[in-house]
């Protein structure tokens, strides 16, 4: 029973980092994205998704991934009542959509260290210039102005 809450509790907390990072992409990056346009918008994601992001983001997909897992194996375990199960299942459900989410987000985000992005669903790659110096200025003013 320790070991399980334990687990649950490490499984939450990755959990909410993940969510929080999902999030930060969602509602903040992607807007960018569409103002700055993709050509200045693949500086960035090269600067930061491929620099720290390389081992930030293995390091809370993988340690989300095997958390809820092993909490949702060892409660299981526990015999827990109707309301537990479904939860676990639930938690289950979410950790299988999240790794399925995740697994095609990687690679098409690697496309960009060869310089093209893989369009989804399409299997065609497109060449990306770097931005120009004044291009990665103009978009930055055009940024902090809005």
């Amino acid at each position: 029973m320790i070991l399980a809450t334990g687990l649950l509790i490490a499984a939450t907390v990755t959990s909410a980092i993940a969510c929080g990072a999902t999030l930060d992409q969602t509602f903040k990056q992607l807007p960018a994205r569409h103002r700055i346009g993709a050509t200045a918008y693949t500086a960035y994601a090269r600067a930061a998704d491929l620099a720290n992001g390389l081992i930030w983001y293995p390091i809370i997909g993988i340690s989300t991934t095997i958390l809820c897992t092993a909490a949702v194996v060892t409660g299981l375990i526990d015999h827990p009542n109707a309301m537990r199960t479904t939860a676990l299942v639930i938690l289950a459900v979410g950790t299988m959509v999240f790794t399925a989410a995740t697994s095609r987000a990687a690679p098409t985000l690697l496309t960009l260290r060869r310089g093209e992005v893989a369009m989804s669903g399409h299997g065609t790659k497109l060449p990306i210039k770097a931005p120009s110096k004044a291009r990665v200025r103009e978009a930055a003013d055009f940024y902090y102005e809005t």
